[in-house]
């Protein structure tokens, strides 16, 4: 482990920067409290959960992301401090992001003169680095009663870590969009489950070679990132996922319903038993992300619904159940004040309680030609190309 490397009096500061923690270089050697400098990592405490993030669904529109990653120096209310432009457009192009040929990865472009997406760092000028992740949806299907998202996750170009699933999901007892909205999330929680089992072991394993330092917490900190996650789903929904964790949920009345500050039930959102399943299995693996220190932010694609239009003008393969959009209740309503909730009947909005322990989804992984990734990279610069003025 590079966190036990015995430390050379000789290499207390990083070379380039002729800093003793320098977040660009990976290096970081702690002086202790007497004054002397451990070797290793290996009689430093190590605080349980101390990478642990709050697993808040953050909402990021695309003309916030080239706000991500640069620090104003002063108050919130105030002037922020703008990236270097002429250096983004020197250097990649103009692009708020930078594809690391190094790792495969995509990464905001952060960093500044000497230090631009530094491999493996890609650490902005926050302290910060944020990988990006795109689910593609390649098309719609349906077959033998069930729902089929075919879509691909890309984390770079042609990055090896780049995969294909096909979410299959049960119909469910509402409209065509609404199955397809279901499909949708199924993917989206084979994404952080990827990114869990996948992606950051990968990054640990990049860091790993590189890092320099005498702290376990620094070495930690060098392989975590933020997420951003360009996804398919309505806004619509992205706000409703927002608020999840907030509500309660009747499973005798299938429908989420929301408290005033008083504790007094005020509204509803109907849905059913197979939309709340995927609901809380995805909240749960934003949750295991947020243990391993890796918050995520949403931001929803600018061609999210030309393969939904697709499907939906075929109208000759949808089962007949299918065809009725008038079976989706109202987004959310009021509750009349003679309608009472029993609150014992209430759980959390994002429990799991009473879900089956089995998984709808069926992934086959699969990397992308040429052409398919070339579009994809021209979908991503779609979907975050903000250059600020």
């Amino acid at each position: 482990m590079s966190v036990m490397k015995d430390i050379d009096e000789s290499r207390l500061y990083c070379e380039k920067h002729m800093l003793m923690t320098c977040k660009v270089c990976l290096h970081s050697v702690n002086v202790a409290n007497d004054g002397t400098i451990p070797k290793n990592a290996s009689g430093l405490p190590r605080l349980h959960g101390v990478y642990v993030v709050r697993p808040r669904f953050q909402l990021a529109h695309t003309h916030d992301i080239d706000r991500l990653g640069y620090v104003d120096g002063l108050y919130p209310d105030k002037e922020r401090k703008l990236p270097r432009i002429d250096l983004l457009k020197a250097i990649n192009n103009g692009h708020p992001y930078y594809d690391c040929n190094a790792c495969g990865l995509t990464f905001l472009a952060g960093g500044g003169p000497g230090s631009f997406a530094a491999h493996p760092s890609h650490v902005c000028s926050d302290g910060q680095r944020y990988l990006i992740a795109r689910l593609s949806v390649s098309k719609f299907t349906c077959d033998s009663g069930k729902t089929v998202c075919h879509g691909s996750f890309f984390f770079g170009h042609k990055s090896p870590s780049n995969v294909h699933y096909q979410c299959i999901g049960k119909i469910d007892t509402r409209s065509a969009e609404w199955n397809l909205d279901n499909s949708e999330l199924g993917t989206l929680i084979e994404l952080l489950l990827h990114v869990e089992k996948d992606i950051f072991p990968h990054r640990r394993d990049l860091v790993d070679e590189h890092v320099y330092t005498n702290s376990a917490y620094f070495a930690g900190q060098a392989r975590r990132f933020q997420l951003i996650v360009i996804t398919t789903l309505s806004e619509t929904l992205l706000n409703f996922l927002d608020k999840v964790q907030t509500l309660k949920y009747s499973q005798k009345r299938q429908a989420y319903y929301e408290k005033n500050r008083f504790g007094v039930v005020k509204r509803m959102y109907p849905a059913t038993e197979e939309r709340r399943r995927l609901i809380s299995k995805f909240i749960a693996g934003l949750k295991s992300l947020a243990k391993l220190g890796i918050p995520v932010h949403w931001c929803p694609g600018s061609k999210s619904m030309y393969e939904k239009r697709v499907f939906l003008n075929e109208s000759y393969v949808l089962p007949p159940a299918l065809n009725e959009s008038q079976n989706d209740p109202p987004a959310e309503k009021d509750v009349e004040p003679g309608e009472d909730v029993d609150e014992d009947e209430l759980i959390e909005g994002d429990s799991l309680e009473g879900i089956p322990d089995h998984d709808q989804c069926q992934n086959v992984e699969y990397v992308p030609g040429p052409e398919e990734d070339a579009e994809t990279q021209d979908a991503v610069w779609d979907s975050l190309s903000n250059p600020a003025k």
